[in-house]
């Protein structure tokens, strides 16, 4: 969802698990932010791409919470396969023995391979995250925040108006009834639907 066919984008990534997931939506960009171009040669690595960006004051802060989830996706191509490398259309290794499907048989790869995928990233609070196996279990040590977003998340699609600031204490009393069954997905969706966010709205 957040690729352009192409290529992938951690920043892009990450902004969307943050939102979406976690439910730490980060401030929009300053407008002098600027961008990073796709690199659809694969010369550089999107690490190397950021390298440069993150060095802005003004963007580090952001990016240290945005880059953790974004890098460790990287090991994910555009439509979600695993990878281990990025391909690349000019400098790399040919794979004379890779056969790849293109839309009526298998062929010969038109590609390169190029850079490993690096999924290395370190955590707002120093924990170093060597993949996305170790980002995952660092989430799951926070299941109430996971859960909280969860409720927000169910009880947006469930009514079609998004929770405000004034619907917190009715999140807080959901989330109070489901902490002993483990904030289990069944008893969370039994919850919203018979809270106030449902019935009232």
């Amino acid at each position: 969802m957040t690729a352009n066919g192409a290529n992938t984008s951690p920043v892009l990534r990450g902004a969307w698990l943050l939102e979406r997931v976690i439910g730490t939506p980060v401030p929009p960009p300053p407008p002098n932010a600027g961008g990073i171009e796709p690199d659809t040669r694969g010369a550089t690595t999107i690490r190397e791409q950021l390298a440069k960006h993150q060095s802005v004051k003004t963007c580090a802060g952001c990016h240290q919470k945005i880059d953790p989830p974004g890098f460790v996706l990287e090991a994910f191509d555009p439509i979600g396969r695993y990878r281990d490398y990025y391909r690349t259309t000019e400098t790399g290794q040919k794979l004379p023995e890779l056969r790849v499907f293109s839309g009526s048989d298998y062929g010969g790869a038109k590609f390169l391979k190029g850079p490993s995928v690096d999924t290395r990233s370190q955590l707002p609070n120093g924990t170093d995250i060597p993949d996305v196996r170790a980002y995952k279990a660092a989430l799951a040590t926070r299941p109430e925040q996971l859960a909280r977003s969860l409720v927000r998340k169910l009880a947006t699609f469930a009514t079609g108006a998004s929770v405000e600031a004034g619907d917190e204490l009715i999140v807080d009393a959901i989330l109070k009834k489901s902490e002993a069954s483990g904030f289990g997905l069944r008893t969370l969706i039994q919850e919203v639907v018979q809270s106030e966010l449902v019935t009232e709205k």
